[in-house]
């Protein structure tokens, strides 16, 4: 039986702080508290509905409203996600639509 690796990396863009993962079963969205967004790899449908469906139902405001955006590098993604979400990122490297969409959300609260 394999066991999925929940990868993190903490991104620093703009002065914001993006959470890049893999979702995975054992994500806990209480970690979100120290993020102004995530980035989230878009691998699996079932671990990616998962992970936003525990953000978005988060009994913490800070962390249900987080901005959640999907990495796209692999192609193909369902539209029903898509729409779940704030955005996507073709890649990594150019995190400005992000930023703003973050920022946008963010100076509503």
């Amino acid at each position: 039986m394999s066991e999925e690796i929940e990868v993190q990396e903490k991104i620093e863009f703009d002065d914001l702080k993006f959470l890049r993962f893999r979702p995975s079963p054992s994500f806990n969205p209480d970690i979100l508290e120290d993020y102004d967004a995530v980035i989230m790899e878009y691998l699996d449908s079932h671990n990616v509905l998962e992970a936003i469906h525990k953000i978005r139902s988060h009994n913490e405001k800070l962390v249900y409203i987080t901005p959640i955006f999907l990495l796209n590098e692999g192609g193909y993604m369902k539209d029903s996600i898509i729409e779940m979400v704030d955005g996507v990122i073709p890649n990594i490297m150019n995190l400005d639509y992000a930023a703003a969409t973050t920022r946008k959300i963010t100076s509503r609260l």
